[in-house]
């Protein structure tokens, strides 16, 4: 996710690609009136969740360079994953 701290703008990308690294999607969307860098990134999330279950998409795994680090940023982002097939998440930082 993108932040502009001076505006609370945001905007968040998605790529998506199977398991051999193959190119399947990818989505971008603005935001406005966001507080902070952590919302940002959680929207980021929210909007990679969105097109799995949009593609129906039963074996997901999520990663993210979040350069937040806390922890506790890191559990509430895992906690959004829904139980649903095979998903789960991994940070890369």
């Amino acid at each position: 996710a993108a932040y502009d701290a001076g505006s609370t703008h945001a905007a968040t990308g998605v790529v998506a690609r199977i398991s051999d690294g193959e190119f399947v999607l990818a989505a971008a969307r603005g935001y406005d009136n966001i507080q902070n860098p952590l919302t940002a990134e959680t929207l980021a999330f929210r909007d990679a969740i969105t097109e799995a279950v949009k593609e129906g998409w039963q074996h997901v795994h999520f990663e993210t360079a979040c350069q937040i680090g806390s922890g506790e940023a890191k559990e509430n982002a895992s906690n959004l994953v829904p139980l649903k097939g095979d998903w789960y998440c991994s940070f890369t930082i």
